[in-house]
Order: C-alpha cells, then sequence, then structure tokens
C-alpha cells in the first residue's frame, strides 16, 4: 500500500505506515498523525454540548487530512 497523500500531491511513491481509522486511506510517516484521546468528548445537551468521560481511549492513527478536518463536523 502507498500513501494516498503522496500519490494526490504528485510525489514519489511512499510506502504507508499505516491505515487512517477515519478515511481507510494509507499514510506514511509524513503524513501520519498519532492521536490519543484526552479521556473526554462533547456529548450534545439540549442546544449545546456537555463534557463527559470516554472510557473507550484508544490511541489512533489518522492522516493529516483528517486530523485538521475532524471538528468540523462536531458542530
Amino acid at each position: 500500500m502507498i500513501c494516498y497523500q503522496c500519490v494526490e500531491r504528485d510525489r514519489k511513491e511512499t510506502p504507508a505506515l499505516g491505515v487512517c481509522t477515519r478515511c481507510g486511506r494509507g499514510v506514511c510517516r509524513d503524513h501520519l498523525v498519532w492521536e490519543q484521546p484526552s479521556g473526554y468528548r462533547k456529548v450534545a445537551a439540549g442546544m449545546g454540548f456537555r463534557v463527559v468521560p470516554d472510557q473507550g481511549g484508544a490511541a489512533r492513527i489518522v492522516c493529516s487530512y483528517c486530523a485538521e478536518h475532524e471538528g468540523a463536523d462536531e458542530g
């Protein structure tokens, strides 16, 4: 598997080191973002949000695009 973002940007075909858990694309070392959850998450509450502890917080790999745009759909 090769890095999707490298191919998209007309760079050489760089081997992927992991797969983005959000979009499923292969990512290389340059485009990989390691996310360690904070232990808390936002939950809809009335007309806003509240913060609650997140018990299932496992670390995950995401591509740099998803890391930048992931919060946009949360409100």
